[in-house]
């Protein structure tokens, strides 16, 4: 992978060589000599050079006019070189700096509309009340769950408004802001809850249909620029052809399934009816034809609950309905409403599977997948476009990650949990939900966040330091083998790297409010990254899990959307790196011969600074 472009200062500039040994070093066959702007290396010929977007030898993006490299007959001066990189970078700018303000605008008012109708569907038909929440007698409920409405199930109603319960009567269930006795009379859940599973819908696709024209916009003006080499426009147009590939199965089985409009209730797991003595109400039938009775039982902890539609979607299959105790993440109220997390308790237990909020996180996740999506189409041949590869691939592993309650979950008329790769659910669920509430709140944590990230790139950097150290004893003992010297020299690259990226995010941040800005945006998003790939492994797995062979393409194609970028990229700039090597090995041969000839030592090409032969930025 290209490390980041030296100082200009460090450019090198190289005199000419002898054209009768100036052989090009691309192809080895005709004269070389033709001296590229704004580096000045001349050991390539004219046919080389014509499709060449950077130098081989010292990687530095070249000036382009109507698609092709220029050149020059003389050998430029710092000065010039300086100035010429100045013009390379204005030139392979893909978007104006009106532009970029309109996306991050456009960025704002997304993640505005999320975090006040998050607090719309936080409030959607909760219900406030010091009494009991549950149905009285004669109300039409069955007798069993009916509590007397001069029951006390709420020991301390809130001093603010009086009207939320904050704490419970022992054994009862707090929802935020009342008090149950039974888990069955708890309100339904609609899977986009306050605006409607449609409107949901609706802005999903709309947000993709937008990502798509304005990705092939940008296709066309970088064509149109003579900006996108042939290699990394087949690559998008394979990449484009999955991306539609990925919206129309997630669209159709799973988003479709899980804004389906259905509304979920919990209901106690049944007994069949020959196993009851006695059975409250009349038997009725299950989806898997069986007939059953309510458990006359009293209730426990260990009371099993199920989450449905509507009773009848009941099966015995484990592979149908999942079932949860009061000891599950999902239903874990309390007394005090899940306390050990910060959040409403509704949203905090069975809310992030089924209620409205996770509608807006996957909005936000498709608006995400789509700027990931047009990230992408920048070349690294133009200005940033290696951190756009790379910044597009993470946010592709966030946006995935923002897919889990769908995908571990399926959706249809009984809830059934995939279990994917056996990871507790309470685990699973607290990283959802504080994922979740920092997606919602992301413009207040950021500097929290940020905090966070750093620390992260520390200990990264500390982990490099060790590897390079490693593999500076590795080439003590190894001496002879040339994997061991080149992944020594790589690591120490890596290093480098990754020191130079610490000094100049620290030299960055404080100068000016743009770039403080910047700098703590990028710091933020690098935790919220680690949760994204990890939600992101869960999702593939989940749906995986499910039924259908069409599930199970589904959960293919999410992960080859991903791999794809990966696997794309790193062949393309592979196959950029060879060539470097190639170019720079002819160059140190030829320049070693040139000393066995008649000199006492080697006059070595310099490569960023550096001579050929010592650990190249890569």
């Amino acid at each position: 992978m290209a490390g980041p472009s030296p100082p200009l200062a460090d450019v090198p500039v190289e005199e000419s060589s002898n054209a009768t040994e100036n052989i090009c070093a691309i192809c080895l066959d005709r004269p070389g000599g033709v001296r590229l702007r704004p580096c000045g290396h001349d050991y390539f010929c004219q046919a080389c050079t014509i499709s060449l977007f950077n130098c081989p030898l010292c990687r530095v993006p070249l000036l382009m006019e109507d698609g092709r490299p220029q050149t020059m007959l003389l050998a430029p001066t710092p000065q010039q070189v300086q100035a010429e990189m100045l013009q390379v970078a204005e030139a392979r700018s893909v978007l104006s700096t009106k532009e970029i303000t309109y996306v991050q605008v456009l960025g704002f008012v997304v993640w505005a509309f999320i975090f006040i109708f998050g607090i719309v569907e936080h409030m959607h038909e909760v219900v406030q009340t010091c009494g009991p929440g549950d149905p009285g007698p004669g109300t039409g409920h069955p007798d069993w769950l009916t509590v007397p409405s001069n029951a006390t199930l709420c020991k301390e109603c809130s001093p603010k408004n009086q009207i939320d319960c904050d704490r419970c009567s022992e054994g009862h269930y707090n929802l935020g802001t009342s008090c149950f006795k039974y888990l069955e009379n708890h309100p339904a859940m609609t899977t986009g809850a306050a605006l409607g599973g449609t409107v949901y819908f609706v802005l999903i696709i709309s947000t993709q249909l937008f990502g798509i024209a304005t990705e092939i916009i940008l296709i066309r003006r970088l064509v149109r620029r003579k900006l996108m080499p042939r290699k990394e426009l087949i690559v998008l147009l394979l990449a484009l052809l999955i991306e539609v590939l990925r919206m129309f199965l997630v669209d159709v089985f799973v988003m479709q399934e899980y804004f389906g409009g259905r509304s979920y209730h919990i209901f106690r797991k049944p007994v069949r009816c020959p196993d009851a003595k006695f059975g409250h109400g009349s038997p009725w039938q299950g989806a898997d034809s069986q007939w059953y009775c309510n458990d006359p039982s009293p209730h426990g902890s260990h009371t099993h609950y199920y989450f449905a539609s509507n009773q009848s979607a009941w099966s015995a299959s484990k592979d149908v309905c999942s079932t949860f105790t009061t000891h599950s993440a999902v239903l874990n109220f309390d007394e005090v409403g899940h306390q050990d997390l910060p959040g409403h308790t509704r949203f905090k237990t069975v809310g992030w599977i089924l209620g409205g909020e996770f509608a807006l996180y996957y909005f936000f996740a498709t608006f995400i997948n789509e700027v990931a999506d047009n990230m992408f189409v920048i070349p690294t041949t133009t200005r940033s476009g290696w951190l756009c590869k790379m910044f597009s691939i993470a946010l592709e592993m966030f946006q995935l990650g923002a897919l889990c309650p769908a995908a571990v979950f399926a959706h249809k008329d009984c809830l059934f949990f995939t279990d994917p790769l056996g990871i507790p659910l309470s685990a699973m669920s607290t990283v959802v939900i504080v994922f979740g509430y920092l997606i919602w709140a992301f413009m207040f944590v950021s500097l929290p966040l940020a905090l966070i990230g750093g620390g992260l790139l520390i200990v990264l950097s500390l982990m490099t330091l060790a590897a390079a150290s490693l593999a500076q004893a590795l080439r003590c003992v190894f001496r002879n083998s040339q994997i061991v010297q080149q992944a020594a020299d790589g690591l120490e690259s890596l290093q480098q790297w990754m020191v130079q990226t610490l000094v100049k995010l620290k030299s960055l941040f404080g100068q000016g409010f743009q770039n403080t800005i910047h700098v703590t945006m990028m710091m933020a998003f690098l935790p919220m990254l680690c949760a994204g790939i990890f939600l992101g492994t869960l999702v593939v797995v989940g749906q995986g899990s499910k039924k259908g062979v069409m599930q199970v393409l589904t959960a293919m194609v999410l992960l080859s959307d991903v791999l794809f970028k990966i696997v794309a990229t790193m062949v393309t700039e592979l196959g950029d790196w060879m060539l470097h090597r190639r170019v720079t090995r002819v160059i140190e041969a030829r320049a070693n011969q040139q000393c066995a000839a008649g000199c006492n030592a080697p006059s070595p090409v310099t490569v960023f600074g550096r001579p050929v032969g010592d650990s190249e930025s890569s």
